[in-house]
């Protein structure tokens, strides 16, 4: 018999090694949580999520900022931007309701497309308007059509959660331009973006040359009666300027 036998009794020692066990395997339970939450401390802390962009004077759908989208404003453009959202699969269903006035645009039932709506300050679709589309390497351009719309196929693929961005932006000539389009996750997503004329915008000279309209001295009879004067519209016949 052993001395610790004498001492506290065979019983008592089966639970004093039993305690003793239980406390080793806490302890070793103890190292491994320690052990991985210093594995977790070296590891490489991910990505921070993007920051959440406030646009004060466009009608833009919060889920945008889920997709990374944004807005490249241009100071002094022609053409601003006041509308944004997105369409999954081509349904209009979840749409905002600022956008279902657009639901009958062009093409509106693309999915895997990005869209550009524009519009006059007076309110009526500008036709033919420029529009473009960028991506990294390469660009494409296009016009406006009888509603003021056109669109592109963006099949790009990205994934918002690792922090990356639609490859497409989409600009109008003298205006501002929406970038991210693309499909997150592989998802059939398309992008919608309005432009308004400005309402205190004045075109150049030049701008009103180009669009059509040129500006002369008014002519006057010998009895003192205008003849004509003002913007006096014209038409280009291979460069060349007819009063009209």
């Amino acid at each position: 018999m052993g001395i610790l036998d004498v001492l506290y009794g065979s019983k008592k020692l089966d639970e004093i090694l039993a305690l003793q066990k239980e406390t080793i395997a806490t302890l070793d339970d103890i190292e491994d949580d320690v052990n991985d939450i210093y594995e977790m401390l070296c590891e490489e802390p991910p990505p921070p999520p993007p920051p959440v962009v406030e646009h004060p004077d466009i009608l833009w759908e919060p889920y945008l900022d889920e997709l990374n989208a944004g807005v490249e404003i241009v100071d002094g453009a022609r053409y601003q931007l006041v509308a944004m959202w997105h369409t999954l699969n081509g349904q209009w269903d979840g749409v905002p309701d600022y956008a279902r006035e657009y639901i009958k645009v062009n093409g509106g039932g693309g999915d895997t497309h990005a869209f550009a709506i524009v519009y006059n300050k007076d309110g009526t679709p500008l036709v033919g308007k420029s529009v473009l589309l960028t991506w990294p390497g390469g660009d494409a351009g296009g016009m406006t059509w009888n509603d003021g719309s056109v669109s592109f196929f963006t099949p790009g693929k990205y994934y918002p959660d690792q922090g990356q961005t639609g490859p497409y932006c989409v600009e109008v000539l003298n205006g501002d331009k929406y970038l991210g389009a693309g499909l997150p996750y592989g998802q059939h997503v398309s992008i919608f973006g309005v432009w308004r004329e400005r309402d205190d915008y004045k075109p150049s000279a030049q701008e009103k040359y180009m669009a059509g309209v040129h500006s002369v001295q008014p002519v006057v009879s010998s009895n003192g009666e205008t003849l004509s004067g003002g913007e006096t519209p014209f038409v280009m016949i291979v460069g060349q300027k007819v009063e009209g």
